[in-house]
């Protein structure tokens, strides 16, 4: 797993070994855009299954944006461990014209502290899409038998909005899916000034 630096909003191939350039930073994780270089680690960032190889990898993260707060409607953002600058994970968020938001978040099997990791994330994540980026929610996901995601979504002040009943597919049955939703609350206010000004 690599350790890169961005320097002037490109996506660089860095060999100096200097942790990445975070633009969210908590105790033990920091997100940043993704660099061309991630490419070799989409094992431990992509969401998807089968897992990319890395020539697919690349071509993924050099078609996609490389300032997060851009157009493009996805914005994809790694997460690196501070300790030792490792990928640990990835987040995905797919936001739509509405401003609204779906994210998903990737964190390794084998990641230390892998709750605390997740709970990290979304406190970071979430306040950070619903007032700098401006959206009006932002949602997840997450199997109800995956109380780690769940309490980590409590903690960022999500709450469920939708439950699938017995919607995934367990070895040893089905368990519900439950959508996690928080909303903007400023978004109203927002409206209001623009309506009256």
């Amino acid at each position: 797993m690599g350790k890169h630096e961005l320097t002037g909003g490109e996506m660089v191939e860095d060999g100096s070994g200097l942790p990445p350039a975070i633009y969210l930073r908590g105790k033990l994780v920091g997100l940043r855009a993704p660099l061309r270089a991630d490419a070799g680690d989409a094992s431990v960032w992509y969401e998807g299954d089968p897992p990319l190889l890395p020539e697919a990898a690349e071509s993924l993260l050099a078609a996609g944006e490389r300032i997060p707060w851009g157009n493009n409607p996805t914005i994809r953002l790694m997460i690196v461990a501070l300790a030792s600058g490792e990928i640990v994970g990835g987040l995905i968020v797919h936001r739509s014209a509405s401003r609204t938001s779906q994210l998903a978040l990737t964190v390794g099997e084998r990641v230390p502290q892998r709750a605390q990791v997740q709970a990290e994330v979304l406190r970071l994540a979430v306040p950070w899409l619903l007032n700098e980026v401006g959206l009006m929610t932002v949602t997840i996901r997450i199997p109800a038998d995956e109380t780690s995601m769940l309490t980590a979504a409590e903690g960022a002040g999500m709450h469920t909005a939708v439950r699938l009943r017995e919607y995934v597919v367990r070895p040893g049955g089905r368990v519900n899916l439950l959508t996690m939703e928080r909303v903007n609350e400023d978004w109203g206010r927002r409206w209001r000034r623009h309506d009256h000004a």
